[in-house]
């Protein structure tokens, strides 16, 4: 059972969610504790992170799913040490960027405080680089209970020191010298447990092979990199164009649920090696079978969400950042229409097909549309218009990738994804939110407003999807089961 793909699946992406609800929790007390100016200030910081880091990474953390499993013991120890300290020396040049740019970003950004913190953030990728492929590795020896346990620990670890440091000091500097300071611990105990299953090992230098490896990685580093500019454009551009304020209230809007990015990759993760064998047999029919499939269960959660979240979006945005925010409501309502788009990953088909550079091309045209109409649409709209031009160019990429897939799998464009079923779906949720939609005008408190409402839709939504067979029956039996457990375990009087 531990050995089983999906089970590994279950608890890395189980020990992921928890690691987002504590950063999103982070993110909640910080948007009450700090001013606006200070988190979009912290929010510019991670932007700049999350954007640059394929650059230097190239890719190398993703090598180790292809070959660690192919080497001997001795082998692997060879590769790790190459890995661990290629990562190093890129975190190390990293690490320099940064501190030397922070005040031409801060220019660029019109934010001179950002490059006052960015040089304290600067030794931070020097710490996580080296070590951030530890749960692949672990995946990689059969160790992925142990990989769960780290990062879940790990998570706790870091709320409690930022939590900490909010308590003594809620400053944007302080809170940034706490982060530094779990990073510098969780360096040392990661690169322990990184090189422990090979302890009784000897390490064979002269075997390592970096030019292979990059060989592998760079293209992989290279298309992580576009994407990750791709998403992160919009924020980039309004980063650039306006106040650190305005940038805060859009960045808060302008956020993807990462629900939808955990189960999609859970579900990608189980089902890609079987469509990848599907591809290479030549059974395309039974291919996009287990395709639709996975996007059927994942719309089940996803479509319905955005559906009550968009009505909701106030409340919701409420509870997340407090009313400084309220004007984010807007953005994130837009924001939200990329949900359909993300209950699964188009590329995967194309990966199965072995056309690794064709995405990394539409990425780069996704690119090019999305900063053309950015540009455009902002001039128009002011900031709602860059949340506007990301989702249409999010669209018309996966219109692109969906020709692609009709002609790799010789489908017609009906064929090719689960039409009807989507509507389906969305139709139900939409039915299912008039009844709280009707009940909201009347509930003041926002917290009692999400709670209730969201259980009334919940209860609506399933039996709607029941009533119309969305909903299988081993589906509904497994719901069932799960509800009285949920009855027996409620402590009665």
């Amino acid at each position: 059972m531990k050995n089983n793909l999906g089970y590994q699946a279950f608890l890395l992406s189980a020990a992921k969610a928890l690691d987002v609800v504590g950063l999103t929790v982070l993110g909640m007390i910080f948007s009450r504790v700090l001013t606006v100016e200070d988190y979009g200030t912290y929010r510019q910081v991670w932007l700049l992170y999350y954007t640059l880091i394929p650059l230097f990474t190239l890719g190398i953390s993703t090598s180790i799913n292809y070959f660690v499993p192919r080497f001997s013991i001795e082998q692997q120890k060879t590769f790790i040490f190459q890995t661990f300290f290629g990562l190093f020396t890129l975190g190390f040049i990293f690490a320099i960027f940064l501190y030397t740019g922070a005040d031409y970003f801060g220019a660029r950004f019109n934010n001179p405080t950002l490059g006052q913190v960015m040089k304290i953030f600067a030794l931070i990728p020097l710490l996580t680089m080296p070590t951030s492929y530890y749960h692949n590795l672990y995946i990689c020896i059969k160790k992925a209970v142990l990989a769960a346990i780290i990062l879940s620990l790990s998570t706790l670890v870091r709320f409690c020191v930022i939590a900490a440091a909010i308590y003594v000091n809620p400053s944007l500097e302080n809170i940034f010298k706490a982060f530094l300071l779990y990073y510098i611990a969780e360096f040392v105990v990661l690169t322990l447990l990184i090189f422990r299953p090979f302890r009784q090992t000897p390490l064979h230098l002269k075997q390592q092979n970096l030019l292979e490896q990059l060989k592998f990685t760079v293209p992989i580093g290279m298309s992580s990199m576009i994407g990750s500019i791709n998403r992160q454009i919009d924020k980039i551009i309004i980063s650039g164009q306006f106040t650190v304020r305005e940038f805060a209230i859009y960045s808060n809007g302008a956020t993807e649920l990462p629900i939808a990015r955990i189960l999609n990759s859970s579900v990608m993760s189980v089902i890609m090696p079987e469509l990848v064998r599907l591809y290479s047999q030549g059974e395309y029919n039974r291919l996009l079978e287990l395709w639709h499939r996975s996007i059927r269960k994942v719309s089940l959660i996803i479509l319905p969400m955005m559906v009550f979240l968009f009505v909701f979006a106030r409340e919701f945005l409420l509870f997340l950042y407090s009313e400084k925010y309220l004007d984010s409501t807007g953005i994130f309502q837009i924001y939200l229409l990329t949900l359909p788009n993300r209950v699964t990953t188009f590329g995967a088909v194309l990966l199965a097909a072995g056309l690794s550079k064709v995405i990394m091309y539409y990425n780069l045209y996704a690119v090019v549309i999305a900063v053309t109409l950015n540009i455009l649409l902002i001039k128009l709209l002011g900031v709602w218009g860059a949340a506007i031009g990301t989702i249409l160019s999010i669209y018309f990429i996966t219109f692109i990738q969906l020709r692609k897939i009709c002609f790799v799998v010789n489908c017609t464009f009906k064929q090719v994804y689960p039409w009807r079923l989507t509507l389906n779906i969305l139709l139900v949720a939409l039915a299912a939110v008039i009844i709280p939609g009707l009940i909201k005008p009347f509930v003041e408190n926002y917290l009692v407003s999400l709670l209730l409402n969201g259980a009334i839709y919940l209860l609506i939504y399933t039996c709607a999807a029941a009533w119309t067979k969305l909903l299988s029956p081993g589906e509904l039996e497994q719901i069932k089961k799960k509800a009285g457990w949920f009855t027996k375990c409620w402590p009665r009087k």
